[in-house]
């Protein structure tokens, strides 16, 4: 299902207000960087004010690289010129204090005044860093977000959804699948991970296996963490305890210079094994089943929710030039189609549903 390009934006500002909505910080990060839609200068300014460089230099290759042009250039050499100079400043205090302890009291001060001031800097250098990106072409079209109203695309899918008494999960739920969906269709792996794990509504067994196949204990372990606890049940408790035994038996090996003590087929054998647990797993069984949506539900439904909307918008008319009045008043409309069950009978005509979510390409933590 293709959507152009101005109503995929949409959905995705959409999503991020939902996502913001229901605290899903993580989440938003990384939706900001598949997507490239946004990008959030106060995001950006954090990681500066708090020396978080990497992570800084980060989300800014998300957006843009660095011979993009001249002010992708001076932005990424100004970031890792800044990176060096206090890794520098660093080793002149460690310095400063040595020399303090020999009785050179004036120059450690004088050292350490400086060591103190990093923050203030670092504030300094972000309100550079700013003008830079204000600047750059690359950007200039990102860095505002539009004017959403609360609960904007849960009220849309509200709306022209048709209503099903039967209906055993809330509309919030409903809405957290077609998204995770969607994320998965446009192979936003990072986002749908974090979100999976924020949301806790969908356990996706694909990356439980391939952690533990691979070794990953720890990210097998904070993935579980996330749904179950240890003390849950007798099920969790076998679990966790194969996962903290072989990071146990690994760190030995690694530290004795021995080859791992289980092969790589034994690992496969334990997965197995333990996938059987967690689907036995009175936490877990209601979260393991991924449901049935149509292919590419989301975009449908605002595919035609835009096209009813765009014409009918009061504001259009004196302020045509203006997209972001697209979704300010959404919430507002108190009926999208005269007949919502027109969206279900065409998507179902394609007889395409998607699978639950794989777990391939799991993301690097």
């Amino acid at each position: 299902m293709c959507i152009d390009k101005t109503t995929h934006g949409h959905l995705i500002f959409l999503i991020l207000k939902f996502l913001e909505e229901q605290n899903c910080k993580e989440s938003i990060e990384a939706l900001e960087q598949e997507s490239k839609v946004f990008f959030n200068m106060n995001r950006f300014g954090e990681a500066i004010t708090s020396g978080e460089w990497e992570k800084a230099e980060k989300y800014l290759s998300a957006f843009t690289k660095l011979n993009d042009n001249r002010h992708s250039k001076k932005l990424f050499f100004e970031l890792r010129k800044q990176k060096y100079f206090e890794a520098l400043d660093r080793e002149d205090h460690a310095l400063a204090v040595n020399i303090f302890e020999n009785e050179l009291r004036v120059k450690n001060e004088r050292h350490l005044s400086s060591y103190m001031n990093v923050t203030s800097t670092r504030a300094e250098f972000n309100c550079f860093l700013e003008q830079l990106i204000k600047r750059n072409s690359m950007l200039q079209d990102k860095l505002e977000f539009p004017r959403v109203k609360e609960s904007a695309l849960l009220s849309l899918i509200d709306l022209i959804c048709p209503k099903n008494a039967k209906k055993t999960r809330s509309m919030k739920e409903e809405l957290i699948y077609l998204i995770l969906q969607f994320l998965d269709e446009e192979n936003f792996k990072e986002t749908l991970y974090r979100l999976e794990l924020e949301t806790k509504l969908f356990f996706n067994m694909d990356y439980l296996v391939e952690f533990m196949i691979n070794r990953k204990w720890d990210q097998a372990e904070k993935y579980l963490s996330a749904f179950t606890k240890m003390d849950d049940n007798r099920y969790s408790m076998e679990v966790f305890s194969h996962i903290q035994k072989q990071k146990h038996f690994e760190a030995v090996d690694r530290q004795e210079n021995h080859p791992f003590r289980y092969p790589e087929k034994s690992h496969v054998c334990d997965a197995i094994k333990l996938k059987v647990l967690v689907e036995e797993n009175p936490v877990l069984q209601d979260k393991l089943k991924f449901p049935g949506i149509d292919k590419s539900r989301l975009k449908k439904l605002i595919k035609h929710a835009m096209e009813w909307w765009i014409p009918h918008c009061a504001y259009m008319k004196c302020n045509a030039s203006n997209e972001t009045i697209l979704l300010e008043g959404i919430p507002s409309v108190p009926d999208l189609f005269h007949t919502p069950s027109s969206v279900k009978n065409e998507s179902s005509q394609e007889g395409s549903s998607s699978p639950a979510p794989s777990g391939n390409a799991v993301p690097k933590n």
